[in-house]
């Protein structure tokens, strides 16, 4: 039999350890049962208390314990402020930590202009959306585009947790975001008159409408370096950039490497066209990543990342995690605050099928007034050139690395301190308790496999027993080996019922 091998271990290291390494896409405590952690990254504001590339969370130095020291850290209406706000919305459970990028060198924001028409010859309403959200101004009879506009900036400036600040110039409102950098286009705005005639006044434009004019992109690099050596479940990134998402990844896939042994994933967003996200996942294409996209969505990509992660979180906290999200957010008492978008936008189903079999998760819209998460995925989903689904599930990703922890919590637990052995052989006495034989390591891994099983985390498990390998290895005498063909369980996707009428 031949000696199993993990990567980056050599046969020669002498470092004591337990090292496990999680393969994907490959031919006793039960469970792990540890508290996961968050890490949300993205750009701050100077009017915070906080600096860039420091992590902050419930243990740090200076203590991250909410939303409202998130607004005092990294100022109000920042991206990273709003990252917290939206996690904690959902989840008040996860311990949160943050760390703020830099915006890049000469960002700039972006704008966009609402323009009033009139003079008022009715009593109404001026509705104006930003994001996912908006506010009403009202106006009277004679009301100028001067008076009506600066009522509605009134209401705006109140709105501190907006992403844009708002002045009026005869009527014209423009609407500047108060972070920088090519994210700030990402500002989505419109305006309604209510009621839609007979008011005298007129408003555009009255479509959804993206902000322009943010230039210059942040790097994520030097936030990374400070985390390098922190474990968190999720790292959730604002940045939809290929360039930030690939450094993102390429640091979590380096990390959970055997030698280091942290196992994280991370989860993006995306509300952009369905190409364009399709590319973005083609460069990270790792069991490791997830992007959630929903098509022309109001809520910016990286808070509906930390949403869609924040509900993830809450159901996976228990020993027993949560495994389906298929149609997460149809059932009622679900935490789900994702709306359709309100330019009616929804994927069809053409395009939800296509966003499945290139490693997107899809949101998608039931009514004009309810959104769910079609399933969730990985973004890994081709070897090469081929496609590969074998760990298209995400949660296939999440039962590996549990196992994984398991293993090395209770082979700590069971074998450091002790010496090893082989196996007696023929009418050989057994060995002493502390003599650890490929046998005794077997019965441990068996043992945590009957628990996973047990508990519906894996199917065919006495296959996986009757697979699973422990050697003693044949170069270097003070290690054992051992490799377990995982079979994480299914998830039921479909119900196909063909009803024949007969008579």
């Amino acid at each position: 039999m031949a000696d199993i091998v993990l990567t980056g271990l050599a046969t020669n290291d002498p470092v004591p350890g337990e090292y496990m390494e999680v393969a994907f896409a490959q031919g006793v405590p039960s469970l792990a049962n540890g508290v996961d952690f968050v890490l949300l990254m993205g750009n701050i504001l100077s009017a915070g208390a906080g600096a860039v590339n420091t992590l902050y969370g419930p243990d740090t130095p200076i203590p991250m314990t909410g939303s409202e020291d998130a607004k005092l850290l990294f100022g109000e209406p920042s991206e990273l402020a709003r990252l917290v706000s939206r996690f904690i919305k959902t989840n008040q459970t996860t311990p949160v930590y943050a760390i703020g990028v830099a915006e890049g060198a000469s960002a700039t924001s972006a704008t966009g202009t609402i323009t009033v028409t009139g003079p008022a010859t009715g009593n109404g309403t001026l509705r104006i959306f930003v994001d996912d959200e908006f506010c009403d101004g009202g106006f009277v009879n004679g009301d100028s585009v001067t008076t009506i506009a600066t009522n509605a900036v009134t209401q705006i400036t109140a709105k501190t947790s907006w992403r844009a600040s708002a002045t009026n110039s005869a009527g014209v409102i423009t609407l500047t975001t108060k972070q920088k950098g090519l994210r700030a286009n990402s500002l989505r705005y419109f305006a309604r008159v209510i009621p839609f005639t007979g008011s005298g006044v007129g408003v555009s434009p009255t479509t959804s409408t993206l902000a322009t004019g943010g230039t210059v992109s942040d790097d994520v690099a030097a936030a990374l370096a400070v985390v390098v050596s922190r474990k968190f479940a999720y790292i959730v990134p604002a940045q939809v950039d290929a360039t930030n998402l690939g450094k993102v990844i390429t640091q979590i896939n380096t990390q959970a490497a055997p030698i280091t042994g942290i196992r994280q994933a991370m989860i993006a967003g995306s509300t952009d066209s369905l190409a364009n996200s399709i590319t973005i996942v083609d460069g990270l294409n790792s069991a490791r990543s997830e992007l959630v996209w929903q098509l022309d969505g109001d809520i910016p990509a990286g808070e509906l990342a930390a949403h869609v992660c924040a509900a993830y979180m809450l159901y996976e906290a228990p020993s027993v995690p949560r495994l389906n999200f298929n149609f997460y957010g149809d059932a009622d008492g679900e935490p789900w605050f994702v709306r359709p978008p309100l330019s009616g936008t929804a994927p069809t189903r053409g395009q939800i099928a296509a966003a499945l079999n290139a490693g997107v998760t899809p949101i998608a819209s039931r009514t004009a007034s309810s959104a769910y998460l079609v399933k969730r995925i990985t973004t890994r989903y081709k070897t090469g050139a081929v496609l590969d689904y074998r760990i298209r599930d995400a949660h296939k990703r999440v039962v590996c690395d549990r196992y994984a922890d398991s293993l090395v919590a209770g082979a700590a637990l069971r074998f450091r301190g002790k010496e090893i052995g082989d196996d007696p052989k023929n009418n050989e006495p057994l060995a002493g308790p502390r003599v650890v034989t490929p046998r005794v390591v077997k019965a441990f891994i068996d043992g945590v496999t009957e628990g996973y099983g047990g508990n519906d985390l894996l199917q065919n498990v006495p296959t996986i027993k009757a697979q699973t390998q422990v050697l003693r290895d044949s170069q270097n005498k003070q290690r054992m080996g051992a490799r377990v063909p995982l079979q994480p369980i299914d998830v039921l996707d479909q119900l196909a019922v063909k009803v024949d009428q007969v008579a």
